[in-house]
């Protein structure tokens, strides 16, 4: 069992749906979060909408990462060697 909270305004709504239809506000709730989580299932996710252009105006090199911190190590002798 789960409860919630309800701003007064929303409470408001949710009973005057609820007399409505003719129904409880426990069936709207449990409704309308069956359609929200069927929708959050089928959406993709944030990766797979980007993975067609990751890496699209890259500059070519694929270990950039792995090599980062050597690159580093460079870049700060060449700025300090005297």
């Amino acid at each position: 069992m789960t409860s919630i909270r309800l701003p007064e305004t929303l409470e408001n709504k949710l009973s005057r749906e609820a007399r409505k239809k003719k129904t409880t506000k426990s069936e709207i709730i449990k409704t309308a979060l069956v359609e929200y989580l069927s929708r959050e299932e089928q959406m993709p996710s944030p990766f797979k909408l980007g993975e067609t252009i990751f890496g699209k105006y890259g500059n070519g090199s694929t270990d950039d990462s792995a090599t980062y911190k050597q690159r580093l190590k460079e870049k700060l002798h060449d700025k300090h060697a005297h």
